[in-house]
């Protein structure tokens, strides 16, 4: 979902009810969670000003996440910060 243009991840089962909501880095935007459904991990990237090009793991049964590659860009997020107004 988006929610005032910032990705809102939740994940459902089979039934349709929610299994929880997934925490993202920051705010921004989330591309991915495809897979198939006998997968366990799925991929997804997230970008924002601060967070350029990241891709995700994503443990479908604990609903954890955890880096999987950055960009590559020589880019310092810690000596910026971003806020929506």
């Amino acid at each position: 979902y988006m929610v005032d243009a910032i990705s809102q991840v939740k994940q459902y089962n089979k039934k349709g009810e929610l299994i929880r909501e997934i925490t993202l880095p920051g705010v921004g935007t989330a591309r991915g969670f495809g897979g198939k459904k006998d997968q366990t991990t799925l991929y997804y990237s997230f970008t924002n000003y601060k967070t350029p090009g990241t891709t995700y793991t994503f443990d479908v049964a604990t609903g954890d996440s955890g880096v999987y590659r950055k960009s590559a860009i020589d880019f310092n997020s810690d000596d910026y910060t971003s806020e929506q107004v």
